[in-house]
Parts: structure tokens; C-alpha cells; sequence
């Protein structure tokens, strides 16, 4: 594994500097995480699939759609200032940033980008840069009731001329021996879908500190930092996969099983825990407003998947294993 390098301001020399851990918390696109792939891709491909070794693996997937987003210092109208929401048709996320009743709002495109003559179909809020007129119509279309916030999105939206992209990550483990170890978005990224994005990194920063520091005040049984970052691991990647799966939704290949999952999003949606106890709050409050972990909501909703989230058990075993594979 490479040592990191530092560059100095006041000099334009770089220094290798020695370290105990390498946390690569340096999102989506992580270096720290490639520089974990480059050091498996030096073993041989043959002897990996004759042995049937698997070691440290990610999947990164660039997602369809494109999106900007911008910052208000008060909520829109008629939109709950305590978790996140999707205002549909409209498409854009509204989400609480500050206690004093600020937001961010994601505006985002289905798809793409394409190359074409006829501008109409293409959607000024992503896209315009030039005609505010076409910007303020379009948001008077889609939100009316968010007048107040016109202006300031306008500017915002103009003021960017290239609108973002997003990508999921995935990872069977998230550290290398006893070298690295990712956390937030470099170890698990879901593109903002369910806009878990800091919360899970924060979750995953508390439980690392927990597993390093953990058993240090017992001279006689201190574990080896391998061993407290496997700990690690075995906490955060089942709550990594379950947020995945929660945030991309099921997608089972037996029609009643749709048919189900969709009445039970509407129930949820109309009732939300809030008449008669008729259904639960919405997924988005749910992940936004409480402390429950994210597998066990997966393991609720197992019958909507076509596979049920695996056991402790399984998942531990696996990523033993593969903590064991990165020696060999």
C-alpha cells in the first residue's frame, strides 16, 4: 500500500509520510479506495479463479440523470421542515439543513442529456443558464406554492453551468489488512437517492472510533488493529448493503409482489402512522428521523425482494473470509 503524500504551502516539495491507518473518507470518487483495488489487482487473476479467493472488491455505477441543487434559508411552503421529501411531479428533494429552517433542494432530469436541435423538451431547471424568464415559469409550473423562494433558486440554478452526475458504490469490505479503512461515501454511496449520505458517514466515523479504541485500557487483551477494523466492517458493510437496497427499492420479478409493495407505499404515504396506527411513517422519515438500523427496515420489507437479506451469521463469515484472502 502507498504512503499518502502531504503538500507542504510553503514549499512545493512533497513529503512521504509514515502512518498507522490510511481512513479514506474522501467520497465517491476515492483514492484511498482505488489504491485498495490497485493492490488487489497484483495478485494474479489466474490464481484467484483456480483457488476461488475473493478479496477486496468494489462496484462503482455512474447513475442515470443529471441534477443541481441549491440553498434556501426557509423552507417551501407545505413541505415538512423535519425530514426529507420528494415533491413529485416536480422531481426535486427538499431537505432541512439547519434547525433555524434552512434547505437544500435537488432538482434532478430522469435521464441524461441529449444532443438536440429542439431546446423545448429539455428541462430549463436543469439546463438553462441564459433565459430566467424560462426558469421562472417552469418553477411556477411545477411549484406554485414556492413563489417566495423564486429569486433565490433562479440565481442559484443559473449560476451553474454544468449540471452534476451521480454513482452508487458498493464494497464487499470495508478495509484492507491493517492499513485502510473506508468510510462514508467511499465505502457505500447510493447518488443521493435516499439522502442518507452524511448520516451514514457520521454512523460509520462513531463505530470505527468505537472499534479502534475498543478494549485499549485492557493491557492483556488488546486485539490487533486488523482485527478491531474487521470488527468494523462487520458492523457497517451489512448496514451499507441495506441502505443500498432500501434506497433503490425493490425490484422482484413476480408482478404481485409489485402490485404489493406499491399499496403498501401508498398506505404509508396517506396514513403514515398517523390515524388509527393504519401503516408507518414514509421510508424517507423513517431513514431521515429515526435511529432504527437500516437492516433491520431491509429484513422488514423482505417479502417485496426477491432474496431476503442474509443472516449475521452469513455476512460474518463472509467477511472473515475475505479479511483472511487479503493475506494470502
Amino acid at each position: 500500500m502507498k504512503l499518502y503524500t502531504e503538500q507542504q504551502e510553503e514549499k512545493e516539495e512533497e513529503i512521504l509520510g509514515p502512518f498507522d491507518l490510511i481512513v479514506g473518507c474522501d467520497g465517491v470518487n476515492s483514492i484511498v479506495r482505488s489504491s485498495m483495488v490497485d493492490e488487489m489487482t497484483g495478485r494474479t487473476k489466474k490464481e484467484e479463479s483456480s483457488s476461488g479467493i475473493t478479496r477486496f472488491e468494489s462496484v462503482v455505477t455512474r447513475l442515470p440523470g443529471e441534477f443541481k441543487v441549491v440553498q434556501a434559508d426557509k423552507m417551501p411552503s407545505n413541505v415538512d421542515p423535519k425530514s426529507v421529501s420528494l415533491i413529485i411531479p416536480g422531481g426535486a428533494f427538499v431537505e432541512p439543513t439547519d434547525r433555524h429552517g434552512g434547505c437544500c433542494i435537488l432538482f434532478s432530469s430522469s435521464s441524461r442529456r441529449k444532443r438536440s436541435k429542439n431546446k423545448e423538451k429539455e428541462n430549463p431547471l436543469i439546463y438553462e443558464t441564459q433565459n430566467k424568464t424560462a426558469i421562472l415559469e417552469s418553477l411556477a409550473k411545477l411549484f406554485p406554492k414556492w413563489e417566495n423562494l423564486y429569486e433565490t433558486i433562479t440565481e442559484q440554478l443559473m449560476s451553474q453551468t454544468k449540471p452534476g452526475t451521480a454513482s452508487s458504490v458498493q464494497c464487499n469490505t470495508y478495509h484492507y489488512q491493517n492499513k485502510t479503512v473506508l468510510v462514508g461515501d467511499a465505502a457505500h454511496a447510493t447518488g443521493g437517492v435516499s439522502g442518507q449520505g452524511v448520516n451514514s458517514a457520521l454512523m460509520d466515523s462513531v463505530i470505527l472510533s468505537q472499534c479502534i479504541l475498543s478494549n485499549n485500557n485492557n493491557e492483556t487483551e488488546t486485539l490487533p488493529l486488523a482485527q478491531k477494523l474487521l470488527q468494523y466492517s462487520m458492523q457497517q458493510v451489512p448496514e451499507g448493503n441495506a441502505l443500498y437496497d432500501l434506497s433503490f427499492g425493490p425490484n422482484p420479478t413476480k408482478g404481485i409482489r409489485k402490485v404489493q409493495y406499491t399499496l403498501r407505499t401508498i398506505r404509508d404515504f396517506v396514513f403514515g402512522g398517523r390515524y388509527f396506527g393504519i401503516g408507518k411513517p414514509i421510508l424517507q422519515t423513517r431513514l431521515t428521523t429515526k435511529l432504527e438500523p437500516f437492516v433491520n427496515i431491509r429484513r422488514e420489507l423482505d417479502k417485496y425482494y426477491d432474496e431476503p437479506f442474509p443472516c449475521d451469521s452469513r455476512l460474518n463469515e463472509r467477511l472473515l473470509e475475505i479479511h483472511n484472502n487479503c493475506y494470502k
